[in-house]
């Protein structure tokens, strides 16, 4: 295990991204290096912003009352294909007819999945005055979902595409 360790910190250091483990202890993400952390979020939510401030990363695990009362088995059964836009609205906490879902895959982490998807959300969707082009990532455990995302505008999204996946897809529960 430690061997794994030492080979993943090899690995986010030639991506160009910085581990980084929440304050409560829920989760790691590798950010992008050189961005600078985010101040003022909500309790729980950790994020980075790049250089030009025009785009974001960000990371957390909440406590998902419903999730309490199923398996990890149950959870997985669920989760081991591809969420729909209704999924991906649910999660999101945004209107389905305000957003689109694309590149959509469920990876086996071994003991858990991973949904990982593309969002293109119309302006206002999140709050945004703007138009807004995403990829995130969420697993969700027995109790709570651990997810991350990053966002920028659709003009931007296919320069930093790369990126976000590498980030998002870094996302584990602790």
């Amino acid at each position: 295990m430690l061997r794994l360790a030492r080979l993943l910190a090899i690995s986010t250091v030639a991506l160009g991204l910085t581990a980084f483990q929440d304050a409560g202890g829920k989760f790691t993400v590798d950010f992008p290096e050189g961005w600078t952390p985010q101040t003022g979020l909500a309790a729980g939510l950790s994020g980075v912003q790049s250089p030009d401030g025009a785009t974001n990363c960000n990371a957390q695990s909440n406590e998902i009352p419903a999730l309490a009362a199923l398996t990890q088995d149950q959870i997985n059964a669920e989760l081991s294909k591809p969420m729909d836009l209704a999924g991906w609205a649910n999660i999101v906490g945004i209107d389905a007819s305000k957003m689109e879902v694309s590149e959509t895959e469920s990876r086996d982490l071994g003991g858990m999945y991973m949904q990982i998807a593309t969002l293109t959300l119309q302006p206002n969707a999140m709050g945004a005055p703007i138009a807004v082009k995403a990829r995130m990532a969420v697993i969700a455990l027995t109790g709570r979902l651990v997810n991350a995302g990053c966002y920028t505008t659709p003009e931007k999204y296919d320069e930093l595409k790369d990126l976000f996946e590498k980030t998002v897809s870094s996302v584990r529960p602790l």
